[in-house]
């Protein structure tokens, strides 16, 4: 049974890629949950599975064992209208407006025109960009695209939200602002967000809960509850209490790299 109050459960994850001796053990052991508007940020080294473990979140790839449940269902195949998945890249379709973009999923799944229309211009006006309705991808900056993203996820009004690097490509200056405006957005909506990022500072500053992945094969080695207030502020950034939670992330993933070095695993 699902654990209550746990939209995402997550239990005895694994995933191996390949068979035999050239097999390759990307996630073990991995078990945690998510409360329903919770958002969760996932850190760790590169190439410790990150990316993997939202991939079989989404429903996208098989786990090899162990098992997600999503309120209490467990996840076989994608779930959309249920999930939504921001990624690095927006992959906004070149040819079709923002407004556009934001209806394209609504469609596949056929939702009247009307409905679809509706909830592309409210949510296109809840991400800040009621104005560039009419403007093709090549028109927008980086950080308009991922606004429109937000806006397509947002509008098949999912119960879960999964965000890969969502601000990876942008600017520090973009990248601070966008933070800012995801949280809005959050706020305002309360979906349920797992968002992975390469980022500690950003990590605690979205986040009520870091989660902290060793290197390959990925295993969940920490969970930060973040005490900071909300509404969040950028000065929080340079308090003590700040510098302290980001500390113990940078030693917790430092100490992993440096015992797999000392036993000869880290490649030069």
């Amino acid at each position: 049974m699902a654990s209550p109050g746990a939209v995402i459960e997550v239990r005895s994850l694994g995933k191996t890629f390949g068979d035999g001796p050239g097999a390759v053990a990307a996630l073990e052991d991995i078990s945690f949950t998510i409360e329903k508007g919770q958002f969760v940020s996932l850190v760790g080294p590169s190439g410790c599975g990150k990316s993997t473990l939202l991939q079989i979140l989404a429903g996208l790839i098989a786990a090899s064992s162990g098992e997600v449940l999503i309120e209490g269902s467990r996840v076989t195949a994608p779930l959309p209208g249920r999930i939504a998945i921001v990624f690095q890249d927006a992959t906004l379709l070149p040819w079709k407006t923002a407004f556009e973009n934001v209806t394209f999923p609504l469609e596949a799944q056929r939702v009247p025109k009307p409905t679809r229309q509706a909830k592309a211009q409210s949510m296109l006006e809840l991400v800040g960009l009621a104005d560039f309705a009419g403007k093709f991808p090549h028109q927008l900056s980086g950080g308009m695209k991922q606004r429109v993203s937000i806006a397509r996820g947002l509008a098949q009004d999912p119960t879960i939200i999964l965000m890969d690097e969502p601000f990876g490509a942008l600017d520090e200056q973009t990248r601070l602002k966008m933070g800012q405006e995801l949280l809005r957005i959050w706020d305002r909506t309360r979906k349920t967000i797992f968002f992975i990022t390469h980022s500690l500072t950003e990590a605690l500053y979205l986040s009520d809960v870091v989660l902290v992945m060793s290197r390959r094969p990925g295993r969940i080695v920490d969970r930060l509850a973040v005490e900071l207030k909300r509404p969040r502020t950028y000065d929080m950034i340079g308090s003590a209490e700040f510098g302290q939670a980001r500390n113990r992330i940078w030693r917790t993933i430092t100490a992993g790299e440096d015992a797999a070095a000392a036993a000869g695993m880290v490649e030069s």
